[in-house]
């Protein structure tokens, strides 16, 4: 029998380039802003695993990509959401990998479905899709997509690189085989007018313009290790790569290399560009300013993020609101999150104590509501006990992240009298007592 025990146990405004990228990093404390910084977008989706962001910033239009069966892909634009799948729309499988946007506010994905690999172009009413059955595009899966509207789109992937010619609507493919491409396995991509960047998997950087082959290892370059995962262009064309093994900022005009964050275990993640601060994303994420190397470490302890989130994508949309994939899908802004109120969770001021609240209302008949805050990620249960100490029912008993919450008990089927709740976690309980007239 479960007994019942009774003991009781601003930062700097934005500025520069913002650059979103992939890192494990230690943590710091976390900002402070008057408005509300986050919203949980996880209940408006049909399931919670959002995996890649795209932003259609002419139409201010945030996409997001979902995997597996449950997945498809979510549309939110003027507050409001809408969700495709094949049950609703044209998309042929409901696994979407990875997005992007062009600048016509076209979307592609990418398709890696067992028996479906192909690449989608989708505007929310028909999809055209290609594959190695109607295209000469090279065999999947897929690992990353970039587009510029009316040109190209370039497709990395297990076995090299694809470019998909729009005014030809056919692919030019690049394999070690028959190219320079020092390696078939291709993480990341990303277009600079007539310049194609290429990362691979274990050959280092590699620029493509017309004909002409320039490879960028860590040998011959100050890049710091030759996995690139991602690769960001910037509007003044410095390009962010993220290693394995950290990050690189890249003046090719100058051939000038910085590295931050040298030895920190960079996985794939998403970059993008405002006025302001550098923000980074793993094991949770990072927001860093970019007039130095300082940071703030976000996760479960000081955000709404799940414990052990791998933030997979990362994205700012026009208003300076940093949009987070990762278990589950999340709107940050330390400034206050701009023009967005349709349907997600804020979350205005984190606790800064445990606390158990007294329920309300009291006495009750039948139903009551108990709120309680925790401040850090943490596993937590919640148990209803009778006045012998009885166990009746445990409400809750699981992990939470930091936060507050709030539960409904229904008594309808107890007698009247007096009863308790108890909040515990790993360092931390409290007992309230309640009383149900009926």
């Amino acid at each position: 029998m479960n007994e019942l025990n009774m003991s009781k146990d601003k930062t700097n405004e934005m500025r520069n380039t913002i650059v979103v990228i992939a890192i494990a990093l230690l943590t710091a404390n976390a900002l402070e802003a008057q408005n509300p910084q986050w919203i949980n977008y996880t209940s408006q989706l049909p399931s919670p695993n959002a995996i890649s962001l795209a932003i259609d910033s002419i139409n201010n239009v945030v996409w997001v990509g979902r995997i597996s069966d449950s997945g498809g892909l979510s549309k939110f634009q003027n507050n409001t959401w809408t969700h495709y799948d094949t049950s609703n729309s044209p998309l042929p499988q409901n696994s979407i990998f990875g997005i992007s946007v062009d600048e016509d506010g076209v979307l592609y994905a990418i398709v890696n479905k067992s028996g479906f690999i192909s690449i989608l172009i989708f505007d929310g009413i028909s999809c055209q899709v290609y594959d190695t059955s109607n295209s000469n595009i090279l065999p999947g899966p897929y690992m990353s997509i970039d587009v510029s509207a009316g040109q190209y789109a370039i497709i990395g992937g297990v076995r090299g690189v694809s470019i998909l010619d729009f005014k030809t609507n056919s692919f030019t493919n690049y394999t070690p085989g028959n190219s320079q491409l020092p390696w078939q396995i291709i993480n990341a991509v990303a277009l600079e007018n007539n310049v194609k960047w290429i990362g691979t998997h274990a050959r280092g950087l590699v620029r493509l313009e017309d004909t002409t082959w320039t490879i960028y290892n860590s040998t011959n370059s100050g890049l710091v290790y030759n996995r690139v995962n991602k690769i960001q262009i910037t509007p003044d064309n410095i390009k962010w790569i993220t290693c394995l093994g950290g990050m690189n900022r890249f003046d090719d005009e100058l051939n000038n290399w910085d590295l931050y964050f040298n030895g920190a275990y960079i996985i794939p993640g998403a970059v993008d560009f405002k006025s302001g601060n550098k923000a980074a994303g793993h094991v949770g994420f990072s927001f860093f300013k970019s007039s130095d190397s300082t940071y703030t470490y976000f996760d479960y302890n000081n955000s709404p993020l799940p414990k052990y989130a791998v933030v997979s994508s990362l994205e700012f949309d026009n208003f300076g609101n940093l949009w987070i994939a990762g278990g589950g899908l999340y709107v940050y802004n330390e400034n206050g999150v701009v023009n967005i109120n349709n349907g997600g969770t804020y979350v205005t001021e984190f606790p800064k104590d445990f606390k158990l609240y007294q329920n309300y209302p009291n006495p009750f008949n039948p139903t009551t509501r108990i709120k309680y805050e925790i401040t850090k990620g943490t596993h937590i249960k919640l148990s209803i006990y009778d006045v012998n100490g009885k166990l009746i029912k445990i409400l809750e008993n699981g992990y939470r992240s930091i936060g507050d919450y709030e539960i409904s008990f229904d008594g309808s089927k107890l007698s009247s009298g007096a009863y308790f709740y108890k909040l515990e976690t790993e360092t931390y309980n409290e007992t309230k007592r309640m009383l149900l007239i009926k």
